[in-house]
């Protein structure tokens, strides 16, 4: 499909309002001028068979994601806080995206889980569980300690409770609560062990 001269506009937007976010100090400025309510709207524009309109998307949940690792959730209104799990999971899930970006997602979706239960379940109803899951295999360190901690934080929802339930699911968090030979794995064991406890 051709790509049209707004698609590349908004893509140039959404590239430049990715560079302003790698400024902590931007960030709160940003969220409050409506660059996370325009990045949201974004992901939820469905048709993107243009190689233009993924990258739009793409650049868009990154920026979600370096907005939100710095902001407190509970200064965000409803909509935005909901609005914004469904970008991230998706960041977290794609194979091409970078470690970095993984890592700011899954550190957004901790501080947005530690909110209330609306947030939790919100992540639970979009598949978050199995997303998260998964980048705890991650060969990244800190990737895998953020997946552990954005996990530990859904306890006490129901839907984390039954995850740990599962015997081979229980069996990856001990061995993650005992692999402590490596100092850059303290962090995820840790987090893992905090998260057995809590359960």
């Amino acid at each position: 499909q051709e790509t049209s001269k707004s698609d590349t506009t908004l893509e140039r937007v959404m590239v430049a309002m990715n560079r302003m976010a790698v400024e902590p100090s931007a960030r709160g400025a940003m969220v409050q001028q409506g660059c996370l309510t325009a990045c949201i709207a974004v992901e939820q524009k469905e048709d993107l068979p243009s190689e233009t309109r993924k990258n739009t998307v793409t650049q868009a949940r990154h920026c979600v994601a370096k907005m939100l690792v710095t902001t407190n959730p509970a200064l965000l209104t409803s909509s935005q806080r909901i609005g914004a799990i469904k970008p991230l999971l998706e960041l977290v899930r794609h194979h091409q995206s970078s470690d970095l970006s993984q890592f700011e997602a899954l550190m957004s979706l901790t501080n947005l889980a530690s909110l209330n239960h609306e947030t939790k379940d919100k992540i639970v109803a979009e598949r978050g569980l199995k997303i998260i899951t998964y980048a705890m295999y991650s060969d990244h360190d800190q990737v895998r300690q953020a997946a552990t901690e954005a996990l530990c934080n859904l306890v006490p929802h129901d839907g984390m409770l039954e995850h740990l339930s599962n015997k081979e699911n229980l069996r990856l968090w001990v061995s993650f609560s005992c692999d402590i030979e490596y100092e850059e794995k303290l962090g995820t064991a840790r987090a893992a062990s905090g998260c057995i406890a809590m359960a």
